[in-house]
């Protein structure tokens, strides 16, 4: 296992995040949080191939991915005393499992200590107690007994993966800080809304305040903010959008014939915000040094695109891992539909 580089720090590397936190431009402070983020790809490879063994043989998607530069500055951006060194999530690990109850014996399997990790603390469960725009998962962090490096998994269900890759999806179409917490107001109490309804479908509890208006007032409440905001309406359409982007899902799962699963380990994925177009650019498992100096190279690149480097077990479930990248809605907007279809039905 790596350890951390001799040429610097762990002060170094806090010194860096707080210049950082000031002045984006700091070439010096870029250059070492680039490196010290290159050092984590290790580490979370060695999570991933131990996740692959623990997980079902069915039904499961397991992904890797590696923290955005931007998405890093923002975090020490809005917690300014955060030490660079103590980032718990530049590295993350994403297992998908069918339902919750899979979820719960997994748990019990991932949580265990490795040879070369264990996990720092209690799992954080947002399944007993979602966050308050409705994100549900379980994040357990591993931290490495030789180089002292994080690695987070988040553990999901497929309806949980669902809602938390279409809220990212209608963040990038509507230009709103969804993810962050930031947006319009009604779209956050939409989506917490759906994810509360989504709770009650896997039996389990939905955001605090929507626990005293049951399911009902759930569905009421739905319908009326989607007449307020034509929701519905806005989602369909940007479904139907994310059909026709230049690289689309059908695309994406067509890369997997193109390169073997055995030669390519890494995909580079790169969206174009104003043109909703996705190109994605795939890596063997020996070039991690080429990969990175590619990552980089686009994140130097203009606002206007969103990259990302990622790794999943099977090439070809790459859009269904991070169908946000390809601005995907399709099964979100029927569960909505399809949902106040039936509450439609049930007050006639």
């Amino acid at each position: 296992m790596s350890q951390i580089r001799a040429d610097y720090s762990k002060n170094q590397i806090n010194n860096a995040g707080l210049v950082i936190a000031k002045n984006y431009g700091d070439i010096k402070a870029l250059r070492l949080i680039n490196s010290w983020r290159e050092i984590h790809i290790e580490s979370m490879d060695v999570v991933f191939s131990n996740i692959k063994v623990l997980a079902p043989n069915t039904n499961t998607i397991i992904a890797e991915r590696l923290k955005r530069l931007s998405t890093i500055v923002d975090k020490v951006q809005r917690f300014p005393t955060m030490r660079l060194s103590s980032m718990q999530d530049i590295a993350g690990v994403r297992i998908i499992l069918p339902d919750i109850t899979d979820i719960q014996r997994f748990i019990k399997k991932a949580t265990k200590p490795t040879a070369d990790y264990k996990p720092v603390k209690l799992p954080t469960n947002y399944i007993a107690d979602p966050k308050s725009d409705g994100y549900r998962g379980v994040h357990v962090v591993y931290k490495f007994t030789d180089s002292g490096l994080f690695v987070e998994l988040q553990i999901r269900s497929h309806l949980q993966h669902v809602w938390a890759t279409a809220i990212e999806s209608m963040g990038i179409y509507l230009d709103q800080p969804f993810k962050n917490g930031g947006g319009d107001g009604q779209w956050r109490e939409f989506f917490a809304l759906v994810s509360s309804a989504f709770a009650y479908f896997e039996s389990s509890d939905p955001i605090k305040r929507h626990k005293k208006i049951g399911l009902a007032g759930i569905y009421k409440k739905i319908e009326k903010l989607n007449g307020e905001i034509d929701a519905v309406a806005h989602i369909q359409s940007f479904a139907k959008m994310g059909e026709t982007l230049n690289t689309s899902i059908q695309t994406a799962r067509k890369l997997s014939k193109m390169v073997t699963p055995k030669k390519s380990k890494y995909a580079l994925m790169s969206l174009d915000l104003q043109k909703k177009e996705v190109k994605v650019k795939l890596f063997s498992k020996n070039k991690s040094q080429r990969v990175m100096q590619a990552y980089k190279k686009m994140e130097k690149r203009s606002s206007r695109y969103d990259q990302v480097l990622v790794s999943v077990s099977k090439m070809s479930e790459l859009a269904e891992a991070y169908p946000n990248y390809f601005l995907d809605l399709q099964q979100f907007s029927v569960m909505v539909v399809t949902m106040l279809e039936e509450y439609g039905k049930s007050v006639v």
